[in-house]
């Protein structure tokens, strides 16, 4: 069994620990895992498809040789409930791809920050005058890029953003003609009676990421990273600076969270990315000086996909989001908007979609999945190394972006997927507002 497929049938506690162990694993043949890679991120997809609607899952993604308390804990990972009680607080996490091919879908994200809020903070989502939903009255805001670095490319080097809260004004809001103070705070907040435009405005001083970060994205990890509290072993993480392994709950990113409280909040998880999550645990396919095989073997830009052996399995972020230390009745919401066709996750298809009802939700995300635009292939048109998009518009092209899918997938009803690829973000950032007010409906 190849360690990047996790096949259903054999993803028992022994299983999962050997393979995400690494375990017996490394003598695989290269020239077959290039030629299975793209292959296997298909075929993957059906890997642990029930994983989501299952009580535990045997895994957290360790690289250690020793098995974690996750591990240890009668051989799999408790999962909790994502659904919760009504709450008027919310965690607002965007997760940012800030690569070259970025600079539009920025920019229209930025457009939507002030309906998202004004729709947020009033409950009043069709802009009628009435509230639809109770108002978010107490919102933490925060960025952070899909940069964790591994590479020795300039813009790759050591753990990139390292999943740090980003307050900075950007160069990037600068020349959009942003009026921004000179520095913020790690994240922003909003009170009931404070001014949602502004803040909208605030928010985009640091959201507009700009284009020179790594061009191999990992959003899941950076998210998990961001939100993971380093008192807590269950999970470990990669760091290639010394004490960059420690994940940035409870250091950098203290307080965003509300954790350990005894009130219920909600987290929304919400990546912004044109390519697939490419979280891995051995970042040494992503070094351009590495001459041996078999990473030699593949270009650059499809090391990704032709060694989703190297890739952390999407369960360890169904369980690390599910388990972060919140106040009981508290609710994780999970969004992407990504590369999938605009025509299978805009408003018509998704009136068919009860999200609620386990079948109908599977028969949406399968069909996005088993739509051809959906294959990974590469563009043999292309004049440089590149996938056939599953969509392209005026904002640009978005790859395949099957893991987000997956985790979305497996994650329940509390989670969406948009396209990256409409002639704006609107429809996409509205989803996300229903998704995270859900409760409050």
């Amino acid at each position: 069994m190849a360690c990047g497929v996790l096949k259903r049938e054999s993803f028992s506690a022994v299983g999962a620990c050997a393979c995400l162990l690494f375990l017996g694993c490394a003598d695989h043949e290269a020239a077959a895992a290039q030629d299975a890679g793209r292959a296997e991120l298909t075929s993957q997809d059906d890997a642990g498809q029930d994983a989501g609607d299952e009580s535990s899952v045997s895994a957290n993604g360790s690289r250690d040789a020793s098995l974690s308390a996750c591990m240890r804990r009668d051989g799999g990972c408790v999962i909790r409930n994502p659904l919760a009680e009504s709450t008027s607080s919310l965690d607002l996490l965007f997760v940012v791809d800030d690569s070259s091919s970025m600079q539009e879908e920025q920019a229209a994200l930025a457009n939507e920050f002030p309906r998202m809020l004004r729709k947020l903070t009033t409950g009043d989502h069709d802009e009628d005058g009435e509230p639809d939903h109770m108002p978010i009255t107490d919102l933490h805001l925060g960025v952070i890029s899909t940069n964790l670095g591994g590479s020795d490319a300039f813009t790759c080097v050591d753990d990139g953003d390292n999943s740090r809260l980003l307050h900075s004004p950007t160069s990037a809001a600068m020349d959009a003609g942003r009026s921004c103070a000179e520095d913020y705070p790690s994240f922003l907040t909003f009170e009931e009676g404070q001014d949602a435009d502004a803040l909208a405005n605030d928010f985009a001083c640091i959201a507009l990421l700009g284009t020179d970060g790594c061009g191999f994205e990992q959003p899941l990890e950076a998210a998990l990273k961001a939100v993971w509290p380093s008192a807590n072993p269950d999970m470990e993480f990669l760091g290639h600076v010394p004490g960059n392994e420690l994940p940035q709950g409870d250091r950098s990113n203290a307080g965003f969270v509300r954790s350990g409280g005894t009130a219920p909040t909600t987290l929304g998880i919400v990546i912004v990315t044109d390519e697939d999550d490419c979280s891995a645990f051995d970042t040494t396919m992503f070094l351009s000086i590495n001459a041996q095989p078999p990473y030699a073997d593949s270009p650059i830009n499809f090391v990704c996909v032709d060694y989703p052996q190297n890739l952390y399995p999407l369960e360890r972020y169904l369980y690390g989001y599910r388990n972060l230390p919140l106040a009981a009745g508290s609710r994780v919401v999970f969004a992407a908007i990504t590369g999938v066709p605009v025509d299978l996750v805009d408003q018509v298809p998704l009136k068919n979609v009860d999200f609620r009802d386990p079948a109908s939700r599977e028969a949406h995300y399968q069909g996005i999945l088993d739509d051809p635009r959906m294959e990974v292939r590469v563009d043999t048109t292309a004049v440089d190394d590149r996938l056939v998009p599953a969509c392209v518009s005026d904002l640009g092209r978005a790859d395949p972006a099957r893991r987000l899918v997956q985790v979305a997938r497996q994650f329940g009803e509390a989670a969406t997927v948009q396209s990256i690829c409409g002639d704006n973000l609107s429809v996409p950032v509205d989803t996300v507002i229903r998704a995270v007010a859900e409760p409050l409906l």
